[in-house]
């Protein structure tokens, strides 16, 4: 069977972190060492496969059905720890995809979509879950956030209502600017 890797992280000096799925394993981050892999966990349903790692922390949105009404449902950000396994459900009830950790571990920078299509860049405290909105646009969508090295800045994929592409970099709030 075919494996496919993605969005590798590397992990200490020879060590790499990736996605993995095959056509006969469940998908999930695994741990390349010295030609070895180790599966860390299996990685839950969701509708992108992106994730996000940084010092020992992996996110990753989750497709979270709403157990009474099956029309509804949620993508909920997952924050799961390498080192120990633990696992954590850092949204409750959201709509979030490509969720990007901080370098500094102190936010999430996630999209929001709506059940209108409407698509908005939120911020979120990995401790408490709660959720700030930086940017909102029903003309654009966006897509894709990264933080910059230093966190100073968030880079993010918007597409117009024409399907046109650009590449957006928002500028972080400092102490100066609150």
């Amino acid at each position: 069977y075919l494996s496919d890797y993605a969005f590798p992280y590397p992990v200490g000096k020879d060590s790499l972190l990736v996605y993995r799925r095959t056509g006969r394993h469940l998908p999930g981050f695994y741990l390349l060492h010295h030609g070895k892999e180790e599966r860390l966990a299996v990685k839950d349903i969701s509708a992108d496969d992106q994730y996000s790692y940084h010092d020992g922390k992996l996110v990753y949105s989750s497709y979270d059905p709403d157990i009474r009404w099956g029309w509804r449902n949620y993508g909920e950000i997952i924050m799961l720890d390498i080192r120990n396994g633990n696992r954590r459900n850092i949204t409750n009830r959201s709509k979030y995809f490509s969720p990007d950790i901080s370098h500094n571990g102190e936010s999430i920078a996630a999209i929001e979509v709506d059940p209108s299509g409407r698509s908005s860049l939120h911020l979120i405290n990995p401790a408490d879950g709660e959720a700030e909105t930086v940017l909102s646009d029903s003309l654009r969508f966006f897509s894709q956030p990264r933080f910059s090295k230093d966190d100073q800045h968030i880079f993010l994929m918007v597409r117009s209502t024409e399907g046109q592409m650009s590449l957006l970099k928002r500028q972080q709030k400092t102490a100066d600017q609150l």
